[in-house]
């Protein structure tokens, strides 16, 4: 079974900041491995309750295999989304859902 760990609030930016991975320029983002296996390093678990009481678990985690975005803010980032959505990069790896126990043995 995973750990489950909750996003600490009180961690600050630059602590959270470190957990990512930055590349010093355009040419070093890109150059990733094709068909690499990536090995995730979690980050933080976000637990929500739908509107019909099911608890979703979301695993947030981060790779040195997965490129950061191309701009370095949100703001950045709507503004390519919306001028040029073709030029926009944002890579993510996003796994399947599955069903998992709950601590309290619960089917989610």
């Amino acid at each position: 079974m995973a750990t489950r760990e909750l996003l600490d609030i009180s961690q600050d930016r630059e602590n959270i900041k470190s957990k990512f991975i930055f590349f010093k320029n355009d040419e070093e983002k890109f150059h990733t491995v094709k068909n690499e296996i990536i090995k995730p390093i979690p980050l933080f678990c976000l637990k929500a309750l739908c509107k019909d009481e099911n608890k979703i678990f979301i695993n947030f985690c981060t790779s040195p295999l997965v490129p950061e975005p191309c701009t370095t803010n949100e703001y950045e980032i709507m503004e390519k989304m919306t001028t040029h959505p073709e030029k926009t990069c944002i890579p993510i790896c996003v796994g399947p859902p599955h069903k998992e126990n709950d601590n309290e043995g619960y089917g989610l």
